[in-house]
């Protein structure tokens, strides 16, 4: 019997267009783009087999499909390459003839990316919708504006996962297969308003079912109490309209963790430290106990044999798990964004593993929803309250420091929700999609982990303000032109 991976990308921008430049306005979106989407699709459509799930929040697809970001972030690529160019004729001019062998790199590399990207007409949605259509992706959604949904109100909730189904239907021209739980937040219950939106299956962590978690960046903890669920299997919520997945709580951390994760490597380019002016990189990890003054200069011919013995040792312990479940599938999702931008290497040592897996006569490299076709879950399984964040439950986003923000969000929904029974839907509309903004889960983040917080607190009172202000003026807001108030009642 057939062994089955399956890779889970999950790619989510918060919303960055008209919020500045550097470091958290338009350039986020920019660097995704160009360091994580159109490298992990030119990667994608080289398969020849195999396929992997991808999800997209709306937010997302919202500012992708936007005219004015597509043509600046033309001019970021053209920029980009163009820096590169200057950086290899100073390199020259100081004889550093190796530094100016990697900034020839550079250029090309932002050269071939902006062609790429004038042949799919500025339109990465629908480069995925072609890769879907060839068999190589299947598409998710997520909530609209990456938001935990177990600690939303009800209305919002609805709202959150109403706005993603509809958003992927319009963008790629039908239902999405599943649905991304940001975070993999889930509280018991959550479940019915998936099925009432008419979501398949999305994926938990480990530990809500009883087994192991992987902490982040490396370590393991013991899960929630209860009976544990073998990971690598799928299930029924209570109630069996809804199915599930697991991530696998192993491999994961050969990925994720500081300490062994395949990003670490001494070969592989660092990510925080950039030249100044053009801002690229010409330097690789080397070891991560130096002083960023002592990393040594990239080579990317020297990151070859790396890439393939990782991808050897992941297709390995994956093949291990999975040795002692005949017909069972290793679910391994990741951040998007993770391949290319934080780990540049990342997408080929993905097509790599995708490769090698399906190589093996037996095992395939499967989308979620094509497995569930072909392997209807049997069993239920009853999973508890918490995320794959740090220590499984909802610290990161609910403490504290972020209170204020959920009485705001409490307080907006159930105003909204007045306001659209009261006076219908035209009236709140604005408000209604400032409220979703407000909710969205990238900015509690940030002050939990003290990364940008002032800029995330700042961000979060900009939205409560605009909140507050369409309520009490109206207005009008372009974010979600298809959000319905009546989610609400």
């Amino acid at each position: 019997m057939d062994r089955y991976l399956a890779v889970v990308l999950h790619c989510h921008i918060p919303w960055v267009l008209g919020e500045g430049v550097w470091p958290h306005g338009v350039h986020w979106l920019h660097q995704a783009a160009a360091d994580s989407y159109l490298p992990l699709w030119e990667e994608l459509s080289r398969l020849e087999e195999g396929a992997v799930s991808v999800s997209f929040t709306p937010v997302l697809l919202r500012q992708l499909g936007d005219a004015d970001w597509q043509a600046d972030f033309r001019s970021y690529l053209t920029e980009r390459r163009d820096a590169a160019r200057r950086d290899e004729g100073e390199f020259e001019r100081r004889g550093e003839g190796t530094q100016a062998g990697l900034a020839r790199f550079w250029a090309g590399v932002f050269e071939e990316r902006l062609r790429r990207f004038e042949e799919l007409g500025g339109d990465l949605p629908g480069a995925f919708r072609t890769l879907a259509e060839r068999g190589r992706v299947e598409i998710l959604t997520s909530a609209a504006t990456h938001g935990i949904l177990p600690l939303l109100p009800p209305g919002s909730r609805r709202a959150q996962i109403a706005l993603g189904m509809s958003t992927s239907r319009r963008v790629f021209g039908g239902d999405p297969a599943g649905f991304w739980l940001p975070e993999c937040a889930y509280r018991p219950g959550l479940e019915q308003d998936l099925a009432q939106a008419g979501v398949r299956y999305t994926i938990l962590d480990a530990g809500l079912l009883g087994g192991r978690r992987v902490e982040p960046y490396g370590g393991e903890t013991a899960g929630s109490n209860g009976p544990t669920c073998s990971p690598y299997r799928p299930y029924r919520f209570p109630g069996g309209k809804v199915a599930f997945f697991v991530r696998d709580p192993r491999t994961a951390q050969t990925v994720w963790s500081r300490r062994w994760g395949y990003p670490g490597d001494p070969a592989y380019l660092e990510f925080h430290k950039r030249r100044d002016p053009g801002g690229h990189r010409y330097w690789r990890v080397t070891d991560h106990h130096c002083d960023l003054a002592f990393k040594e200069v990239y080579d990317p011919a020297a990151v070859a044999e790396p890439v393939r013995m990782q991808a050897d040792h992941f297709v390995a312990q994956a093949r291990e798990h999975l040795g002692y479940e005949p017909g069972g599938i290793l679910v391994s999702p990741f951040d998007g964004e993770l391949f290319g931008h934080w780990w540049f290497e990342g997408p080929r040592w993905l097509g790599e593993v995708l490769r090698r897996w399906s190589a093996v006569s037996g095992y395939r490299a499967i989308t979620l929803g094509r497995y569930l076709e072909e392997h209807p879950p049997r069993k239920v399984c009853k999973p508890a309250a918490g995320s794959w964040g740090e220590g499984g439950d909802f610290r990161v986003w609910d403490n504290p420091d972020t209170r204020w923000v959920w009485q705001a969000i409490q307080e907006g929904d159930a105003e909204v929700a007045r306001r659209e029974v009261q006076a219908g839907g035209e009236e709140v509309a604005a408000a209604a999609q400032e409220l979703l903004l407000l909710e969205g889960s990238d900015w509690p983040f940030c002050i939990f982990t003290g990364e940008a917080e002032d800029y995330a607190r700042q961000r979060l009172a900009d939205h409560r303000r605009h909140l507050e202000e369409f309520l009490a003026r109206g207005g009008s807001r372009d974010v979600f032109r298809e959000v319905d108030p009546g989610w609400w009642r």
